[in-house]
């Protein structure tokens, strides 16, 4: 299976192992099950031909017969009494000698290590005899010479810590083989708080037990995940030693966690509180963590002892504390936000007396702080309680906002079959129609509309269409009337019109005049807003600072289970940080899975679209397939990925065909910063002039404007030009497209004569290309050329790299094999090499296939 999680830790270790330094090796330290010895393993796999590897395993081979059991209440001095002997370590040693390769010597949990074979450890580290690598447990104690080895600074300490939040659900997915529930994933993820191999024991437990059980939004668990002997144990014994009155309290922090600090002060003493602290029980984040005017939120310290209380709680003394939250809390009319929908469910779940209208309140306070999994459990008991067009309408929006569409579609049927039709009814069945790309049946659901609400979900059909221009023209009048029911959600959709439409300077004037405060911006797309102003100052030219505000919101949301949003969010943030030039760190955001997932099939559309422009940026082609082609507000990328699919595979004239379609077509849609993409990227696969239909279009802000520019500078040879536009890019954060720019403009100087200059320009693209994480374009793949390469010979270093034979590439570019044999000739002296496979290795891309000439 695919090492999840890992790939920043990975390439360190594979740096350090692979570097001639003072340090003898690496020791790769952290707690038990994070998952060093995988980590060791592929680093080492990495390596490949380069090294060899004699591996050590430190524990005795009686240890490995022992039972879990038995481990778990083994003493550290019995752990050591189990380990490897020295006489048997210096045998790997002797083995070592004679080697023609540079060999590594893995010594896998040297805390197990014995004295004496871990003072034979030390004295190879302190003379350099060998590189090594080892894996350290932190939980058990070392001998004294293994903690030498890191103190005195012979090996290099890497300390691995969890997986993070986004990690660990990737994990829940690969590991059981299911397309989960968003819900099941977060809380195994949470449960296992980043440590794979408890993931993994709760995982293998809940499938032995067959707790996994199918429902529309993947699969949930039926029951309680029963925990290991030992660790039930150990969780027994831990929680024994808790007075009276501080377990009360630590079981009313369970069934209500997180709980703002000055509500638990209410209900415990301070001496409890104390206790639980001091033993570990529970943690407190401060209110800096949390943000201004945030009271310290209080939790269990490890998920599995709340989980072990939660459930062997009894049914009425869980109800009990509940009641008793219920006193410490405001009356439900005078809670707001989180506190509101934690109120409304405790009184749900105790069996409080509380109307419909309460729970819509509430659900639309979940909508706020944009729980959605809260809203649709409140519209649900609200449906339940009180049958109403209003009831099942705000019901089948909550689930349509977590892309549960059939369960929306018989909440709507069940409506109209027995209350009387109105129009949020038919609303909400538009919207369900318009989120699952199915047009032809919105249209004929948004004509049965009122006006107002008709000409909103006309716009909004019209944006998903790609019709920015149309879209526009419908949601200008509702936007220009703030007293409308339909300004909030038509500003959202006017907004990301004008983004498209190339105007993000109108869009942001737009977005200042929106009302501030949260309850007056509770409607269905309103947790869009961030995405929406992210992607503003993005075509503002201030890249660096969309991917900040967008990786805190990201965070916030998986942090707190958000789901769809954390995918959405995602999303966006992946499609910025491939506009800054980070494929890899983009393609963990575009590559959705069973617990991280918008549901939305637009927006898995995207996902795909931009993935593929992701690998192709890697110079790696065909590894994601496309979505059809149709109509669609992000129509423009898909073309792109298309022609850099073509562009790859030696066809650039195909690949000037898709981009001149993808332009026409924008203009006719009204979307000119797609017209300045398409101009964009005609120029970065070698068809600049071919753009010059389109110089002229009317773009705000620098950043759009140096696409237009970068194309209009190379294809005229406007050494101005280009540098204004190498500078924008720079300037604005999109590192990727500025050494492609300073790599284009050194060319054209050294082309001129201005070999200082050039220097300069090329030095400048390097710097910007080392922090682009392997981008692979044809611009950059040159960059150490002493003269600029032609149009016709950079077609030919294309194909090459993809593995085509020259009797291939003659055909394909109607060439005779000569001519094709003395272009590479020009190619190879003007590089400095001499075959084929010193080509493709300069130039990255994977090969077509793994034989091919030299």
């Amino acid at each position: 299976m695919e090492l999840v999680g890992r790939q920043v830790e990975l390439a360190r270790l594979v740096r350090l192992l692979a570097q001639r330094s003072h340090h003898s090796g690496v020791l790769l330290a952290g707690a038990s099950g994070t998952g060093k010895t995988r980590l060791a393993a592929e680093a080492l796999r990495e390596l490949g031909s380069e090294i060899e590897v004699v591996p050590v395993v430190a524990a005795w081979p009686d240890r490995d017969r022992l039972t879990e059991e038995e481990r778990f209440q083994q003493t550290p001095s019995e752990a050591h009494a189990n380990g490897l002997p020295a006489w048997e370590l210096r045998q790997a040693l002797e083995s070592i000698r004679n080697r023609q390769r540079s060999v590594v010597l893995l010594i896998d949990d040297a805390h197990l290590l014995e004295p004496a074979a871990a003072a034979l450890v030390l004295e190879l580290a302190q003379r350099r005899s060998v590189r090594m690598l080892l894996t350290l447990n932190t939980d058990e104690p070392a001998p004294m010479a293994i903690t030498t080895l890191w103190k005195d600074d012979h090996l290099h300490r890497m300390d691995i810590g969890p997986l993070n939040v986004t990690a660990t659900r990737r994990l829940v997915a690969a590991l059981s083989g299911r397309r989960l529930a968003h819900k099941t994933a977060a809380s195994l993820a949470r449960l296992a708080q980043g440590n794979p191999q408890l993931l993994r024991e709760l995982i293998r437990a809940a499938t032995k037990h067959h707790l996994f059980e199918p429902s529309p939004a993947g699969w949930t668990l039926s029951g309680q995940i029963p925990l290991s002997v030992p660790l039930c144990e150990l969780l027994t014994r831990k929680i024994s030693r808790l007075r009276p009155d501080a377990l009360e309290v630590l079981e009313r922090v369970v069934v209500a966690e997180p709980v703002p600090l000055p509500r638990l002060e209410a209900v415990a003493t301070q001496d409890s509180l104390l206790n639980l602290e001091d033993e570990g029980f529970i943690r407190v984040t401060p209110s800096a963590s949390l943000g201004l005017h945030t009271a310290p939120l209080v939790e269990v310290a490890h998920p599995l002892i709340g989980y072990a209380i939660d459930h062997t709680l009894p049914v009425l003394r869980r109800r009990a504390h509940l009641e008793a939250w219920l006193k410490a809390y405001p009356a439900l009319e005078q809670c707001a936000g989180q506190d509101a929908v934690t109120v409304a469910s405790w009184m749900l779940e105790t069996g409080t007396p509380i109307c419909s209208d309460e729970l819509l309140r509430a659900a639309q306070c979940a909508e706020e702080v944009q729980d959605l999994d809260g809203a649709s459990l409140l519209t649900a008991a609200a449906w339940s309680i009180s049958p109403s067009p209003k009831t099942a309408a705000a019901h089948a929006r909550a689930l349509i906002a977590l892309a549960d569409f059939t369960t929306a579609a018989e909440v709507l049927d069940a409506a109209e079959a027995t209350v009387s039709p109105n129009w949020e009814l038919t609303a909400a069945r538009a919207r369900s129609c318009l989120l699952q790309g199915r047009f032809d049946a919105a249209e004929s659901v948004i004509a049965r509309l009122p006006e107002d609400q008709r000409r909103l979900y006309m716009g909004m059909a019209a944006y998903f269409q790609g019709a920015i221009g149309t879209a526009l023209e419908l949601c200008r009048p509702l936007v220009e009337d703030p007293t409308s029911d339909q300004y909030l959600e038509a500003a959202i959709f006017y907004m990301a019109s004008l983004l498209h439409a190339g105007r993000p300077q109108d869009a942001l004037t737009i977005y200042k005049r929106l009302p501030a405060s949260p309850e007056k911006r509770r409607f269905f797309h309103g947790d869009s807003l961030k995405q929406i102003y992210a992607v503003m100052i993005a075509d503002l030219g201030q890249l660096s600072d969309a991917v900040a505000h967008l990786t805190q919101a990201h965070r916030s949301a998986v942090r707190d289970g958000r789901a769809r949003i954390d995918a959405q969010r995602g999303l966006a943030l992946g499609a910025v940080l491939l506009e800054r030039g980070r494929p890899r760190e983009a393609l963990n955001l575009l590559t959705f899975h069973p617990s991280y997932q918008v549901g939305w099939q637009l927006w898995h559309d995207r996902a795909r679209t931009l993935r593929t422009l992701a690998t192709v940026t890697l110079g790696r082609n065909n590894e994601v397939d496309l979505p059809e082609e149709n109509p669609s507000h992000f129509l423009i990328f898909q073309q792109v990925a298309q022609a850099w699919i073509s562009s790859l595979d030696g066809n650039r004239e195909r690949s000037a065909a898709i981009l001149i379609r993808a332009a026409e077509t924008a203009v006719k849609q009204g979307a000119y910063a797609h017209v300045a993409i398409a101009v964009h990227e005609m120029a970065r696969i070698g068809v600049a002039a071919e753009s010059s239909p389109y110089w002229q279009t009317q773009l705000q802000g620098a950043y759009l404007n140096a696409r237009i520019n970068y194309a209009r500078g190379l294809a005229t040879d406007n050494i101005a030009m280009l540098r204004r536009a190498a500078e924008a890019f720079a300037n604005s954060g999109a590192e990727l497209y500025g050494a492609e720019a300073y790599a284009e403009l050194s060319r054209l100087l050294r082309r001129t004569g201005q070999g200082r200059a050039a220097t300069a320009a090329t030095r400048r693209a390097q710097e910007l290309a080392e922090r682009c994480e392997g981008a692979k374009t044809p611009a950059l793949w040159l960059l150490s050329s002493s003269e600029p390469l032609t149009s016709r010979e950079q077609e030919l270093v294309t194909l090459v790299a993809q593995g085509h034979s020259d009797k291939e590439i003659a055909q394909q570019l109607t060439l005779s094999v000569r001519t094709v044999s003395n272009h590479l000739y020009r190619v190879y002296r003007k590089l400095g090499i001499t075959n084929r496979r010193a080509l493709q290795q300069q130039v990255g891309l994977a090969p077509r296939s793994p034989g091919s000439e030299e």
